[in-house]
């Protein structure tokens, strides 16, 4: 349940198990699995090299932000080991234009730029953060989600390549 099931996907990357999001190698090996329903979000996160793991239960809807920090608590107060291959948030929001509509073959994504973050609304879904990462690219904190924005000369993104696990989709700039 904890091995790539794809013949293309490696431990070391990140996987779906059978039921688990996978990441990580060696000591630094995880698994774990998100949860959110009316009413509560949830999470659980496993180290199975060093036997350690922590279950977060909060009864908000709003409460993924918050989720993820009682868990990054969680690791430092018992010294867990640093995840490296963890997008590391950052606390600046790049000036772009990144706002707006952007279609695939199969679906289209809008983009809407609030303060500290994006909202990224996928058809018939409630609206998803995503925070910007050191590394240039968004992340959210719900689900395995990277987002990553590239354009032309004039820094107005025309293309945005969504990255779940190990599946990636390109979206071109519909506005």
């Amino acid at each position: 349940m904890l091995r790539p099931q794809l013949p293309d996907q490696e431990i070391g990357q990140e996987f779906v198990g059978l039921g688990w999001f996978c990441a990580g190698k060696e000591q630094h090996f995880r698994f774990f699995h998100h949860g959110w329903d009316h009413g509560y979000v949830a999470t659980m996160l496993m180290l199975p090299a060093i036997g350690k793991g922590v279950v977060v239960m909060l009864n908000s809807n709003q409460g993924s932000v918050l989720r993820s920090e009682i868990v990054a608590a969680v690791g430092r107060e018992y010294g867990w080991p640093v995840l490296q291959d963890v997008p590391q948030i950052s606390e600046v929001v790049p000036d772009l234009p990144y706002a707006g509509t952007y279609e695939s073959v199969n679906r289209t994504i809008g983009v809407r730029q609030q303060r500290h973050h994006h909202l990224i609304e996928f058809a018939d879904q409630r609206a998803l953060a995503a925070y910007p990462a050191v590394t240039g690219e968004f992340v959210a904190r719900a689900l395995n989600l990277r987002l990553r924005f590239s354009g032309d000369e004039s820094g107005r993104p025309s293309e945005l390549t969504v990255v779940t696990g190990n599946k990636t989709e390109l979206f071109k700039r519909a506005d």
